[in-house]
């Protein structure tokens, strides 16, 4: 399963789609922002979601375009907060 994921600093939309490139589910999560939040509430926002909890072991690639990512520091911190939420990704 894929995870594309767009985000700002208010919300994050997460499409989930298959393998063969079928969309799975949608859902919406607050804002991800690794320039102003933290790991431990970008986590915590990540682990709230019904949707992302119950399939977290199925992803196998996040794909994320948001804020934020601009410099390299925020952009590591948000790629080892998916890299061990997600762990087959």
């Amino acid at each position: 399963m894929i995870l594309i994921v767009d985000s700002g600093s208010t919300k994050t939309d997460w499409i989930a789609i298959s393998d063969e490139g079928k969309q799975l589910f949608q859902t919406q999560t607050l804002g991800l922002n690794p320039a102003v939040l933290s790991s431990e509430i970008i986590n915590e926002r990540i682990i709230n979601n019904f949707e992302l909890y119950q399939n977290r072991d199925k992803v196998s690639h996040v794909y994320f375009y948001g804020a934020g990512c601009g410099t390299p520091k925020p952009s590591l911190m948000l790629k080892e907060v998916f890299e061990s939420y997600f762990k087959n990704a």
